[in-house]
């Protein structure tokens, strides 16, 4: 399996409402790095679905989700703060 981080990220404000970040890093790295434009086109469409199904409170971005930040945010570091790695509890599963 091969996965590449194509910058768009889309998230979920406090406030509630979604946003996609480094849009801006997209469209420069479309010229640094040549992308073919089926991959632009994927990756706008994979963006703006996500978007939607966030938006939806489809899952994982239901309760799912909310239940992944609880537990992030109870993890301790691995190593210590600096190490800037998550440990502790296991992931959630949808039966919980």
């Amino acid at each position: 399996m091969r996965a590449v981080d194509l910058d768009l990220d889309v998230f979920r404000r406090l406030d509630g409402t979604v946003a996609i970040d480094d849009e801006d890093e997209f469209e420069e790295h479309q010229v640094t790095y040549g992308y073919p434009r089926d991959v632009i086109d994927l990756a706008r469409r994979s963006c703006a679905e996500v978007a939607a199904s966030i938006r939806a409170d489809a899952e994982p971005w239901a309760g799912v989700g909310h239940r992944w930040v609880e537990v992030a945010s109870h993890t301790q570091p691995v190593g210590g703060p600096a190490a800037g790695l998550t440990g502790g509890e296991p992931a959630p599963t949808s039966g919980e």
